[in-house]
């Protein structure tokens, strides 16, 4: 069997392939390759999620600390803490399970679209998605950072 590329499959049969969700061998090559493609630009890591589980941890270990010293005040305040954020987790991890996969490609589609501008012809390849997924992403990034930059300045 011919190993797959990004640019032997255009968008078009890939969502057909996702509709139907019966060649599942071929489904997972193809999002191992655009895994890959857009693995530098941090597609599939979600940091928020990220960022609560870490708080989460720190405030564990802060409630340790104050059953150690006793101090009964920060143990029940960190107690809420952690309650909060366990809730949070819970319904984020809850949302990120049952998603369908053809209706997650085609909302990527919608946004990558509306940063172009322009509706992407179906019939082009995955590659050129790719290509266009990241510079959509480089050009956020970019953003976020004159941003900051720019609240930094402010200060």
């Amino acid at each position: 069997m011919e190993k797959l590329t990004l640019k032997d499959i255009s968008i078009a049969e890939y969502c057909d392939m996702l509709k139907v969700g019966s060649d599942i061998v071929a489904l997972r090559e193809i999002n191992d390759l655009l895994t890959k493609a857009l693995g530098d630009v941090g597609i599939g890591f979600d940091l928020n999620l990220f960022m609560m589980q870490k708080d989460l941890l720190l405030l564990q270990c802060q409630e340790a600390i104050a059953i150690l010293d006793f101090d009964g005040e920060k143990v029940a305040f960190y107690e809420e803490r952690i309650k909060s954020i366990r809730k949070e987790l819970a319904e984020k991890e809850k949302k990120t399970e049952n998603k369908d996969p053809y209706k997650s490609f085609l909302s990527w589609i919608l946004a990558v679209e509306k940063y172009l501008g322009f509706s992407i012809d179906r019939n082009n390849d995955l590659l050129y998605f790719t290509e266009a997924t990241i510079q959509m992403l480089n050009s956020f990034e970019s953003q976020k950072r004159q941003i900051d930059e720019s609240k930094a300045n402010k200060r």
